[in-house]
């Protein structure tokens, strides 16, 4: 599944840059794909992990994206342990 651009704005947004530069923006969307992929591996149902219109899957997105960016080296392993704990929350409920 593609990104849209919406979404794309909101984890540009979640990591703080407004860069229009061509390669940041395709490392986002790497990550957002990277995201999607492993939220499935870990159990998520696929259509939940690629909905852009569900806000659990955004929190997860958005703090997978924040780990992986490094908008604050201190706040890789927090964001990583929000990761896990949400994409946990949401395989638990999206059955």
């Amino acid at each position: 599944m593609s990104v849209s651009e919406n979404y794309l704005n909101k984890i540009r947004f979640a990591v703080r840059t407004v860069s229009n530069d061509l390669n940041v923006i395709q490392e986002i969307t790497d990550i957002i794909e990277e995201c999607r992929a492993d939220m499935i591996n870990k159990g998520v149902d696929e259509a939940v992990a690629n909905d852009e219109t569900n806000y659990s899957t955004l929190g997860c997105v958005r703090s997978f994206a924040r780990s992986r960016f490094g908008i604050d080296a201190n706040d890789i392993d927090l964001n990583m342990r929000d990761y896990r704990l949400q994409v946990d929350e949401l395989r638990k409920v999206a059955k």
